[in-house]
């Protein structure tokens, strides 16, 4: 039908203007597809010769917009110019089938009367001749009278019969009646004619019908469409006065359905928005003069957003239509702002977490810096005699800071901790002789109890050491004046505990349920925390597969216990404890050591330390360089490189190294995590590393389990 032919035709047109919103043409294309779009739904009436002497005047080759619109609306046009000249031709069939069947039954009615009167005269003239012959006539007359009267009685009782027939149909059929009757259409007289008149008629009016149904049909599922869109829409009149909308408009603006009613104005609506403080904000965040925008939205396309005490965001994007008015569209951006904002977020995490592993690699050169000097200076007996204490605190905040910056690289996904099996009690028995003297400065006093026998977890020694230190931290300044503080270390059920007891202020319940949430601990008690704080403990317990407990009352201080699988098998033990005194061996058999790093002070500390080991140190500062000694010398036991230098890495000397004598051991230095990089992987043999900053005793185990393996 018209209608599906036109609908067809719309449906083309929406698709290709939804694709050229940009276009210098848009507006114009798109006012006359609305108008269509009324026009289809029978809402108002349009000049057809004027669209289109305005689509004529369109040049074809302005845009692929004109280009494709041009001819859909040219055969929209021709379909709605049909379904005119149809109604016309419909409307003046019905008005001359009116005229010929009333002319018909004048000429009948005149018809009937000459024939009525003819046969009176006649009627007269034979009762005449009857009186003026004899009495034998009178019977013949009589008979004759009967016959005429007869044969008049068929002819005008036919005519007059289906003239009745044929006015009853048109009749009911102008009332909806839609039962098919018999005319006599092959009769060659006005009666076939209007018979076969009518046939046509009746056709025609079915059709008309059928089409209404169509029509109808449509209007009611566009009216569903409308009312069960997912955004809002919303219809205002030249006066800003609201015509139409749907069900979604209501709820999507924040007004009860009483509230909006036909003809309100558009201010209206505003004021009652403004009591409930929505704010009307521009798409580049700033605040919109709501009255200017209105009248601009009479005569050009208009977007904002109304921002809603809640949090809900509501993009507002209006368009004029033609002849006064405008439409609205209310699109709901909330989550796809919270997304927007998640996202954004994540870039600015990861730029972080960029930042911090380029960073991470030259704070901890000056760390290793500092605390080679700091073992150094140990080493003097009269500098240790005077500031030992000192010098062991120096070490420790080194120690502090390596482990920060390397939760940090965790925290940030760019590196991850290193699982080795950990001697418990020797860890805990470090931890304590290092906080012992520092907090009986502060008048704490700092216990030990140890199980009896050895106790290994595998875990990152770096974040349990961490972990501990930072809840003996916590219990520290949760004592006021003195105080004492007690490491625990037990066996239960097939689980290694470790526990920091303390006799501080403690805790409440609500605190309690806090404490593990990051920069929560600054709020603690009014005591200020270290941000990360218990999170970064309970994000290290879980990594080991291990659970944390926390008891406390407030005024009856604190039991922090951390709770994790116990290993039984002590050989895969492959690293002492990272606190442990500073000894050295007194013999050591005097071996080259080839010494790698951009960095003069790492080389120059690195040096010290190996040279009272016994060594004797050849220094390269960069890979080139070290790539040529190992050319023009034999005489190399020990290759220990950075790993990050310009040009020549170190993982490219090491690379050199397997391909020249596999048999020289070779150390790796880093910052980093070496296993975690691609080039580390592809070695076909994997030389061990150690991360900066180093512990002598370390470095020395593990040059001795390369050069004298057991």
């Amino acid at each position: 039908g018209y209608t599906a032919d036109a609908k067809a035709l719309l449906f083309k047109i929406d698709d290709i203007l939804s694709q050229y919103e940009s276009d210098s043409y848009f507006s114009l294309l798109s006012n006359v597809y609305e108008h269509f779009l009324a026009l289809n739904k029978q809402q108002k009436t349009i000049s057809l010769t004027y669209v289109e002497k305005q689509l004529q005047a369109l040049p074809e080759g302005a845009s692929p917009l004109t280009k494709e619109t041009l001819s859909l609306f040219f055969e929209l046009i021709d379909i709605y110019k049909n379904r005119e000249e149809k109604q016309d031709y419909l409307v003046f069939l019905g008005i001359y089938l009116g005229t010929q069947s009333y002319t018909i039954a004048k000429k009948t009615s005149a018809l009937l009367d000459e024939i009525w009167k003819e046969n009176e005269q006649k009627a007269k003239i034979i009762i005449d001749n009857v009186h003026q012959k004899r009495r034998w006539l009178l019977l013949a007359s009589f008979a004759i009278i009967i016959t005429i009267l007869f044969l008049l009685y068929m002819i005008v009782g036919d005519f007059g019969k289906k003239i009745h027939q044929i006015s009853t149909a048109l009749l009911g059929l102008t009332r909806g009646n839609k039962s098919h009757i018999y005319l006599p259409v092959d009769r060659k007289d006005e009666i076939g004619d209007l018979s076969r008149a009518y046939q046509i008629f009746e056709k025609h009016l079915m059709d008309l019908a059928h089409m209404s149904e169509r029509l109808s049909a449509q209007n009611q599922m566009m009216q569903t469409v409308f009312d069960t869109m997912r955004d809002g829409l919303s219809v205002f009149n030249a006066e800003a006065k609201l015509v139409s909308w749907n069900l979604k408009y209501s709820e999507l603006i924040g007004l009860d359905e009483t509230s909006i009613k036909k003809n309100i104005a558009l201010n209206d609506i505003e004021e009652r928005l403004q009591k409930k403080q929505v704010k009307n904000i521009s798409t580049l965040g700033k605040k919109v003069d709501f009255e200017k925008t209105t009248a601009k939205r009479l005569y050009q396309n208009v977007s904002f957003e109304k921002h809603y005490p809640n949090g809900q965001i509501i993009e507002i994007r209006s368009s004029p239509m033609e002849g006064g008015g405008f439409v609205t569209l209310y699109l709901d951006r909330t989550s796809r702002r919270a997304l927007e904002y998640k996202y954004q977020q994540a870039q600015r995490l990861e730029a972080i977490g960029t930042m911090t592993n380029g960073i991470a690699h030259d704070f901890n050169n000056f760390l290793a810096v500092i605390y080679g000097n700091v073992e150094l200076m140990l080493e003097d007996k009269e500098i240790k005699t005077v500031f030992s204490d000192k010098l062991l605190q120096i070490k420790r905040m080194c120690l502090l800071a390596q482990e920060q910056i390397e939760q940090l690289l965790v925290f940030s996904r760019k590196e991850s901790p290193k699982t080795v099996l950990v001697d418990v009690n020797q860890m805990i028995t470090d931890i304590y002789h290092i906080m012992k003297p520092l907090l009986k400065e502060k008048q704490i006093t700092l216990k030990l109890c140890l199980y009896p026998q050895s106790l290994f977890i595998k875990a990152s020694m770096s974040e349990i050491e961490s972990a501990i230190l930072n809840l003996i931290s916590n219990s520290q300044k949760a004592i006021k004046e003195k105080g004492e503080i007690l490491l625990i270390t037990s066996y239960q059920k097939k689980n290694v505990e470790i526990s920091v007891k303390d006799d501080g202020i403690g805790m409440d319940d609500e605190t309690l349920k806090h404490i593990f949430e990051p920069f929560y601990s600054q709020q603690i008690n009014d005591i200020q925390g270290t941000g990360l704080g218990l999170s970064m403990v309970y994000g290290a317990v879980k990594r080991a597969e291990g659970d944390i407990t926390v008891y406390s009352q407030k005024g009856k201080g604190c039991l922090m216990t951390l709770s994790f699988p116990c290993h039984e098998n002590p050989d895969e033990y492959k690293g002492a404890s990272r606190m442990k005194s500073d000894v050295f061996p007194s013999y050591v058999e005097s071996k080259v050591v080839l010494l790698v790093d951009d960095d003069a002070d790492i080389r120059a500390v690195l040096s010290q330390q190996l040279q009272r080991l016994g060594y004797i140190i050849l220094e390269a500062e960069n890979g080139r360089k070290a790539i040529n000694y190992l050319k023009q010398s034999d005489e190399i036991d020990l290759v220990i490189s950075d790993i990050m230098m310009p040009e020549v890495d170190g993982l490219e000397v090491a690379q050199y190294m397997i391909k020249k004598n596999d048999k020289i051991p070779f150390i790796l230095l880093s910052a980093h995590n070496a296993e975690s990089l691609p080039a580390y992987q592809a070695l076909s043999v994997k030389p061990p590393f150690m991360r900066k900053p180093w512990k002598i005793e370390d470095l020395q185990k593990m040059i001795e389990s390369l050069c004298h393996p057991s």
